[in-house]
């Protein structure tokens, strides 16, 4: 493919010499010099709390602005645009332990939803995708549900080649190994 490519040891050795996942740099280096990152697998039974592959993956998220997690599916009988919101939710790393509760917060705001379900929509459309679907969990946590259901309704008023559908990530998971070719467009949060 005529590529030039740099390996970068910032796996788990590294980790467990220096504490370091990203080092100091990283996010600038590879914003400004790189067009495209290849990124390996993250584990190390060395590390069984998953330390470093939160300060990588997390840091690469966030430092590179990756708040869109493209998936696309390749099924029997269906291609589905998958987009995953990459940034956010309970990756916003808000909670804690108190007398022996653990505490995990979902955090979205709502420009975040906006700029994140406007860019999947302006997407399929251009792809000329006419459904999509939006899956949560509303029914169990109401909050955030509600608010990403506020918000891609309300874009969805600029995309009248679009036929919307929700459905609870429950239903959906059944109904995408059932009979994927129901689905063109999926969008769902972290």
């Amino acid at each position: 493919l005529d590529l030039d490519w740099e390996v970068f040891d910032w796996g788990a050795r590294r980790w467990l010499a220096e504490g370091v996942g990203l080092p100091d740099g990283a996010i600038g280096t590879l914003g400004r010099d790189y067009r495209a990152i290849l990124f390996g697998a993250l584990g190390d039974r060395r590390i069984p709390d998953m330390a470093h592959g939160r300060a990588i993956l997390l840091g690469l998220r966030t430092g590179l602005d990756l708040y869109v997690n493209y998936r696309p599916l390749f099924l029997p009988g269906a291609t589905v645009d998958l987009y995953r919101k990459n940034t956010g939710g309970l990756y916003a790393g808000v909670g804690g332990t108190v007398a022996g509760t653990a505490l995990d917060t979902c955090v979205y705001t709502r420009p975040a939803v906006e700029r994140f379900v406007l860019y999947c929509l302006r997407d399929l459309s251009g792809k000329g995708r006419r459904r999509v679907t939006l899956v949560h969990k509303a029914n169990a946590v109401p909050h955030t549900g509600r608010l990403w259901q506020q918000v891609f309704h309300a874009e969805l008023v600029a995309f009248p080649d679009l036929t919307a559908t929700e459905e609870y990530v429950d239903a959906f998971c059944y109904h995408l190994v059932r009979d994927p070719s129901r689905y063109e467009g999926v969008l769902t949060e972290n």
